[in-house]
């Protein structure tokens, strides 16, 4: 489905955004930091696509980046549960 939206327009960030979340649920991690970078580099600030980014990049194992995602989603959205969590438990 996801696919299909994007050969309409492959820039559209909430459906990369999107994308960007099934394939984190799908453990497919690297998929996952492509379509959401796709997605940031339409909509640099939105704390949705940082944040998700973000937790692409801790669930890949790659903390640091990750982490720097993760507080630049709060800096934009500080009431962000999840980012808040993640930011205390791995981020210091």
């Amino acid at each position: 489905m996801f696919q299909k939206a994007l050969l309409r327009d492959p820039l559209h960030a909430d459906t990369l955004n999107n994308l960007g979340t099934l394939h984190i649920q799908e453990g497919k991690f690297e998929a996952a930091i492509a379509a959401l970078s796709r997605a940031r580099q339409v909509h640099p600030n939105n704390p949705n696509i940082l944040g998700n980014l973000g937790y692409g990049y801790i669930k890949s194992n790659k903390i640091e980046p990750g982490c720097r995602l993760i507080h630049s989603s709060l800096a934009l959205d500080p009431d962000n549960a999840r980012n808040r969590y993640l930011a205390k438990k791995l981020c210091r």
